[in-house]
């Protein structure tokens, strides 16, 4: 059972960091096109 937990931990907490990752990446790639679209309304008004 406790082996079991343990697996069943270690997988959540693998998936857990690699969903945090996915959603810095996503963050990352988003900032720069919301800077770029602030400007172009900037630009256009």
């Amino acid at each position: 059972m406790n082996v079991t937990t343990h697996i069943i931990n270690v997988m959540t907490y693998i998936v857990n960091v690699t969903a945090h990752i996915v959603n810095v990446t996503t963050y990352i790639h988003n900032v720069p096109v919301c800077n770029q679209t602030a400007r172009l309304l900037k630009i256009l008004s």
